[in-house]
C-alpha cells in the first residue's frame, strides 16, 4: 500500500443503476439516492428480472427502516403512526435519508 486513499469506481448511491418505471410510463435509470429523491415519481421497479426488483426493494426497506428507526419508537402505535405519516407525506424524507447514508457512502461503493 502507498498510504493513498483508494479511488473509487462505482457508487451505488450517486451512479444509476435502478431501473424504475415512471407514473409517466417513462423507463429511467436510478441511484439509490435519486430513486429515493424522486421516489413520488415512480410507478415501479423494472429490472430484467422481478427477483432482481425483489432484492432491490428490500436493499431500500433496509435503508428506509434503518433511517427512521431512530425515531422514537417504543409501541407499535409508535411505529404505525410514523409509517402512516410517512405514506401521508407522499414523498420521502430525502435529507434525513441522505443524513443517515452519509456516514456508510464509501460502504457502497468499489474501489479500482
Amino acid at each position: 500500500m502507498d498510504g493513498k486513499e483508494p479511488e473509487m469506481e462505482f457508487n451505488l448511491l450517486d451512479e444509476p443503476w435502478i431501473i424504475v418505471k415512471t407514473k409517466a410510463n417513462e423507463t429511467k435509470t436510478w441511484s439509490i439516492l435519486e430513486l429515493f429523491e424522486h421516489a413520488h415519481e415512480a410507478q415501479e421497479l423494472a429490472g430484467e428480472l422481478p427477483t432482481q426488483d425483489i432484492a432491490i426493494m428490500r436493499l431500500l426497506l433496509a435503508i428506509m427502516h434503518g433511517t427512521f428507526v431512530t425515531e422514537n419508537i417504543e409501541t407499535v402505535d409508535d411505529a404505525i403512526e410514523l409509517w402512516t405519516d410517512l405514506w401521508e407525506e407522499k414523498q420521502f424524507r430525502f435529507d434525513e435519508i441522505k443524513a443517515y447514508l452519509e456516514p456508510y457512502h464509501d460502504r457502497f461503493g468499489s474501489v479500482k
